[in-house]
């Protein structure tokens, strides 16, 4: 009988210690960490006849996380960095490391990132929910930045977003947009050469120069 409840103790004890074990690493993992776990989850998964490009992000990374509930308002305040991406896109993957490269190089702390793969397929499929409506509001911002479209249903026509995208946001305006790697790169599986990294590196450094040389309510996040 003892042994009985000894062992639904321990039981509980196990449950409780596996439930606060999820909860760190929901709750308790630093948006860096987050990231770099998120991104390298993919490194050798298969893509097509090859697998996604490997990537060894620093767990000092610098990822700020935005989410559908304040991506809009961060588009019109303060002055930042957004990357647009999702890490089971290649070409992100090719950008990702450049753009971190930039930023540590040019002392910016803070790149913030927002996946919008889930509100883009809720628009595509016409669900009426919160994410179509914030992918509706994404768009209207940034509009004249994007050239895609869908092609096929009742969406033919509207807006596509696509990914990479990094938004330069200076002084709540969107100061400049650079969508995806480089036009010369064309291989979704095959990575940037020294010189396409190169020439990536230079247009994500000319927009955090920018963003340095901003005033000193730069980094306001109001």
């Amino acid at each position: 009988m003892l042994n009985g409840k000894i062992k639904i103790v321990l039981g509980l004890v196990l449950v409780v210690l596996l439930g606060l074990l999820v909860i760190f690493f929901v709750f308790g993992m630093s948006d860096a960490s987050k990231f770099k776990r998120e991104y390298e989850a993919y490194n050798g998964v298969s893509l097509g006849e090859g697998t996604y490009l490997k990537l060894d992000i620093s767990k000092d990374n610098g990822i700020k996380y935005l989410n559908d509930d304040n991506i809009v308002e961060e588009l019109s305040h303060g002055s930042k960095i957004i990357y647009f991406g999702f890490p089971d896109c290649n070409w992100c993957r090719m950008a990702v490391p450049v753009l971190l490269d930039a930023a540590f190089l040019n002392g910016i702390n803070d790149i913030y990132y927002y996946n919008f793969k889930n509100v883009r397929n809720d628009y595509y499929l016409g669900k009426d929910n919160n994410g179509s409506r914030v992918y509706e509001e994404i768009v209207k911002i940034l509009d004249k930045y994007i050239s895609v479209t869908f092609d096929d249903g009742k969406n033919k026509g509207k807006k596509r977003m696509t990914a990479p995208m990094v938004v330069l946001i200076n002084k709540g305006k969107i100061s400049s947009v650079h969508l995806g790697t480089i036009s010369s790169h064309k291989d979704y599986e095959k990575d940037l050469t020294k010189d396409e990294r190169d020439e990536l590196f230079s247009i994500y450094e000319d927009m955090m120069v920018e963003l340095l040389l901003c005033n000193d309510k730069c980094n306001d996040f109001e």
